[in-house]
């Protein structure tokens, strides 16, 4: 599994992975910083992601602008994006909900973190498989 972080906060970034390593070492997490930078890795990468996580407060560009973008791509349109934040714009929340994507909000707490992730990507159903 693939999947792509993006959050200008560096704190979140190491958090996020911390939690991916908790659920399954094995998934590989490549981490941006910007809309940008996840654009040109896609508009690059032979391989697409299963996943983005993407924070929806950014500078220049935020987390919906660059998810709306992804969007308008036909390339990407099957990529599964996960907006990952804080707190969510209740019209930009429907709007994108409406598209497919789904919201995870950050916590505090760790295994809040590691369980949302978990449901979104359905890595509790493959640690039960495996006899985790």
């Amino acid at each position: 599994m693939l999947i792509l972080e993006v959050d200008d906060d560096e704190d979140d970034r190491e958090l996020f992975l911390d939690a991916l390593n908790t659920i399954d070492p094995s998934i590989s997490c490549q981490q941006l910083e910007s809309g940008k930078d996840v654009l040109d890795y896609l508009n690059e990468a032979k391989l697409l992601p299963d996943f983005i996580f993407m924070d929806v407060n950014m500078p220049k560009m935020t987390g919906y602008e660059c998810v709306n973008l992804i969007r308008s791509i036909p390339r990407f349109e099957l990529v599964q994006i996960v907006m990952y934040s804080t707190a969510f714009n209740p019209e930009e929340r429907a709007n994108l909900s409406s598209k497919g994507i789904k919201f995870l909000s950050k916590t505090a707490l760790f295994s809040e973190l590691v369980e949302g992730i978990k449901k979104l990507t359905g890595c509790e159903f493959m640690a039960l498989a495996k006899g985790s």
